[in-house]
Order: C-alpha cells, then structure tokens, then sequence
C-alpha cells in the first residue's frame, strides 16, 4: 500500500511529457527553471487537444473553463 502514494501528485517534476507530446509546440522550457517551474504555456499556440492533460503523470496540468 505504501508503494502506491503519490508524492508528487499535482506538482510540476519537469518529465518533459506535455513538452515532447505537445503537437502544437506551445510548452516552452524555461531557461531558469525552478521546482515546480520548468516550462510556460502559450495559450496562443495551445490547439485545445488536451494530449498534455492526459499525459501528465502528476495531474498537474487540467483545464479551466
């Protein structure tokens, strides 16, 4: 049972999932990154798809409406 905590649920830990899926290219790595902090987002670029959602190991990444 101990081995099935999450310790990193809902925290950014840099994978680099949303980046390598994004089609769209809208994840940039930030150049001084930080924990928790590691790429932005341009919702610009962002095609809605939501394959960073469902990649996302740690649940950080969701949508708002």
């Amino acid at each position: 049972q101990e081995a099935t905590r999450c310790f990193s649920c809902g925290n950014c830990f840099g994978c680099q999932q949303c980046w390598m899926y994004c089609n769209a290219g809208s994840f940039l790595r930030l150049s001084q990154a930080s924990p928790g902090n590691y790429f932005t987002l341009n919702m610009d670029a962002c095609e809605g798809c939501g394959k960073c959602i469902e990649v996302c190991p740690s649940g950080f990444l969701s949508v708002r409406r």
